[in-house]
């Protein structure tokens, strides 16, 4: 037995569902297509066409989702998309050259409307039939008029579809949106079937307004909570820079640019400790200094003079520190305007 060394690949091929292909009991199908939208109209009318795919029969017949007014398009949707089968034939009976009336001229503004890649590829994926900006704008222009339940008429209600593909969003992003309460349907009359559309230009007016909100931060926000939100910045503000300056006085600190208040109380208390021992020494040293050329009375008397003066001197000091020294007399006493209450 050998043994086979190294990398080695084997192809299959992919597996994508192909259609189903017939050689009996061929579909024929007899309908209308919008015939003006192929490549050939005048070679479309009331003759075969065999397709193989759902691509050929709409470029030999064109395609609308008007499902209603095109039955064939039904066809070619339903076997593209939904079943796989292939190959149908398709008989057109609607005639340009009868089928015909005539329409008052009218002008009308065109505009290139290109549906977003995102919102066509989820339509893909859900097999939901393509819309192209011909039809959007055919869809438009015929005004997408309903009929009230009250039985007024009136003009610019659309599918779902069509405002997703205007919006260039998903279906499923303008359903959310609906839920969110930023858009809101209308329920009308269709085809005597009660259902829900969305009237137009309030749609798209509540729509911008929505992304306006959105890019300027004021979404969903009343004036209350708007005042509220400005007065928040103001503080965090206010924060940061109370922050930034306790930042810059621990920095100052750290450098020995401050020292704490109670280390200031403990050297201004030592300090006037050993000045009030200096002072208080101060009798004794001069009257020892007189000493021989005094009677010893008149020593004492000085002494006690200059004792009482120094404690004078001393209590008007310790006033002057805390009332300040413009409030004191010059004998040592509180001006009368002040107290020492105060």
């Amino acid at each position: 037995m050998s043994i086979r060394h190294g990398v080695y690949i084997q192809e299959e091929a992919t597996a994508v569902q192909v259609p189903k292909t017939g050689n009996s009991s061929v579909q024929v199908v007899v309908g209308t297509a919008p015939v003006n939208m192929a490549e050939n109209p005048s070679e479309a009318v009331n003759v075969p066409i065999l397709a193989n795919s759902g691509t050929e029969a709409m470029a030999a017949l064109g395609y609308s989702v008007d499902f209603k007014n095109f039955t064939l398009c039904q066809t070619m949707f339903a076997t593209s998309n939904l079943f796989q089968v292939s190959p149908v034939v398709y008989i057109n009976v609607l005639d340009p050259a009868k089928h015909n009336k005539e329409l008052a001229e009218a002008e009308y503004q065109v505009f290139q409307l290109t549906p977003s890649r995102r919102a066509t590829k989820s339509r893909e994926v859900r097999g939901e039939p393509m819309m192209n900006q011909y039809e959007i704008m055919a869809e438009i222009l015929r005004g997408g008029y309903a009929q009230m339940s009250d039985g007024e008429v009136k003009g610019s209600f659309y599918r779902i579809e069509i405002i997703a593909q205007l919006f260039g969003v998903t279906v499923r992003r303008v359903q959310q949106l609906t839920q969110e309460g930023i858009i809101s349907t209308t329920k009308i009359l269709e085809d005597g079937k009660s259902v829900r559309r969305y009237d137009l230009v309030p749609t798209i007016q509540a729509y911008v307004k929505y992304l306006s909100d959105k890019a300027y931060g004021k979404q969903h926000r009343t004036d209350k909570e708007i005042e509220l939100r400005e007065q928040k910045m103001q503080a965090d503000i206010a924060l940061k820079e109370s922050q930034g300056e306790l930042h810059r006085l621990k920095t100052e600190i750290a450098a020995g640019q401050y020292i704490s208040v109670e280390e200031v109380k403990l050297d201004y208390a030592k300090f006037f400790v050993v000045f009030k021992k200096f002072a208080m020494s101060v009798p004794a040293r001069v009257t020892g200094m007189l000493s021989g050329q005094m009677e010893p009375s008149e020593l004492r008397r000085c002494e006690k003079e200059i004792a009482a003066e120094v404690n004078r001197l001393l209590g008007a000091f310790v006033i002057a520190g805390i009332v300040g020294p413009e409030d004191v007399k010059k004998d040592g006493t509180l001006k009368e305007e002040k107290n020492t209450d105060s």
